[in-house]
């Protein structure tokens, strides 16, 4: 009997294998081919689900920006419980966790930025890239929205509404600066540094 294929198994696999080889050699190498040999399957199989290059980098970049947002929201929904961490350090200590998930801490978190910074650089010469782009963007400033309303909720920031999206600009471009950096140079940006500084730039929203 012919093997019977998940379609939603299938592009999930393609999904990888794209972030994959952008990873590693930028977002000319994400070709038909190159994606199929990452992922063991032949180009037509490739073809099959997405009919151009940049149907298949947008579904693979979305995916992407998915699981992070699950892996945060699978972090902050326990800890901003009613019951957990009523004190403020606990609660900070907690939203500097969630923050982090977002930042190249290990070598997977490494291959995300690094897939999602070469598809940025390239979005400059190739438009038909921006849109995929700017919704990447858009997905992590509304990630960042989302815990910071959660922190404003549990009464640990202060501050007005128009503050209030000031700090979700702020705080946004700081991971995305720091994100930036560690991928650039990861020998200079340990763990430690990456969560000090996202925990040093709460303590002062939370102390002006």
């Amino acid at each position: 009997m012919p093997k019977i294929v998940d379609p939603e198994e299938r592009r999930a696999a393609i999904a990888d294998a794209v972030v994959t080889v952008i990873a590693r050699g930028g977002t000319d190498q994400a070709t038909f081919a190159n994606v199929a040999k990452e992922a063991g399957l032949v180009v037509g199989s490739v073809r099959h689900y997405f009919d151009s290059q940049a149907a298949m980098l947008g579904f693979a970049m979305r995916r992407l920006a998915e699981g992070i947002r699950g892996r945060v929201l699978r972090t902050a929904e326990p800890a901003f419980a009613a019951s957990a961490a009523p004190d403020l350090r606990d609660r900070r200590a907690i939203t500097v966790q969630i923050l982090c998930e977002t930042l190249p801490l290990d070598e997977p978190r490494r291959r995300e930025t690094s897939a999602w910074l070469a598809l940025s650089i390239s979005a400059l010469t190739r438009p038909e890239l921006s849109p995929i782009v700017d919704e990447f963007h858009s997905g992590v400033r509304s990630l960042v929205r989302e815990v910071l309303t959660r922190v404003r909720e549990a009464g640990h920031l202060a501050g007005g509404d128009a503050e209030f999206d000031l700090d979700v600009e702020g705080l946004s471009a700081l991971l995305d600066g720091l994100a930036t950096d560690a991928a650039l140079r990861p020998d200079h940006y340990s763990a430690d540094l990456l969560e000090g500084v996202v925990r040093r730039h709460l303590e002062r929203l939370d102390g002006r």
